[in-house]
């Protein structure tokens, strides 16, 4: 049988002191890892005559809709701002660029020529403009004012006597900027050290290119300048800037020539 009723009182009290823990649950009807955050202990609602006044979740999903719908509405209000400000962005270039071709300075095109030529006018102000080539349209002239650096220095004289970039202009060689001694050793202490450059003059007049009088002139600032290291081989310039090199002395000559005359 059951008992006595004192014995089933006893198991009662027993199981009424059991935690929920400590109840065997068979293992097929145990929650797995993932189903386990589902049960979380909530008080429970009771109806008229112990029927359930209707399921919770149902009155949270008014709440997570409107969630929702105010956080894609917020979505959509940045999506507009950023497409704005694109256009406004667009819109701008595009005013930029008007201006610049209404004042007749042509924007930089992709892939064109990055190469200038630097003039140096009498008041210290450089005048640049693109290097001429063979496309149909004529490129307009660009002007930078400000100081140059020492690059800019030696190739405004050089490439303004350099006879296969200078334009057709008659007088140009007469009226262009003035070559020195100082100017001709900018180009070779900037490619060189200063112990190198003193190597390279004597060499150059040693071969001829340079005059006793012009190795005495550049020597004489070479030597001033900070030694560093020297090479082991004989100093030498790349084919572009020995080129410069004998332009600038070419022009430095014909202007000599041209005051002494």
């Amino acid at each position: 049988g059951l008992g006595s009723d004192g014995d089933m009182s006893k198991r009662l009290d027993r199981v009424a002191k059991l935690s929920v823990e400590n109840v065997d649950i068979p293992s097929e009807f145990r929650p797995t890892d993932l189903e386990a955050w589902l049960f979380a202990p909530a008080g429970t609602r009771v109806g008229i005559l112990g029927e359930p006044q209707g399921n919770a979740q149902s009155e949270l999903t008014p709440e997570l809709v409107e969630l929702i719908k105010d956080r894609f509405e917020r979505l959509e209000t940045a999506l507009d701002l950023m497409e704005a400000n694109i256009k406004l962005t667009q819109q701008q270039t595009a005013e930029i660029v008007g201006s610049r071709v209404a004042s007749g300075v042509q924007a930089p095109s992709e892939g064109a020529s990055t190469d200038m030529i630097h003039t140096v006018g009498e008041d210290g102000e450089v005048t640049s403009k693109p290097v001429e080539t063979d496309t149909d349209h004529a490129m307009p002239h660009l002007e930078k004012t400000g100081g140059p650096n020492l690059l800019d220095l030696y190739e405004a004289q050089s490439l303004a006597v350099n006879p296969f970039l200078r334009s057709s202009d008659a007088g140009e060689l007469l009226t262009g900027p003035e070559i020195d001694a100082s100017k001709i050793t900018a180009l070779l202490l900037d490619n060189m050290s200063g112990s190198d450059t003193l190597k390279f003059i004597k060499n150059a007049g040693s071969s001829g290119l340079l005059s006793t009088n012009e190795v005495k002139s550049l020597t004489a600032i070479a030597t001033l300048a900070e030694k560093g290291e020297s090479s082991a081989e004989q100093p030498t310039l790349s084919n572009r800037n020995l080129l410069i090199f004998t332009a600038m002395v070419d022009a430095w000559r014909s202007q000599l020539s041209q005051k002494e005359g």
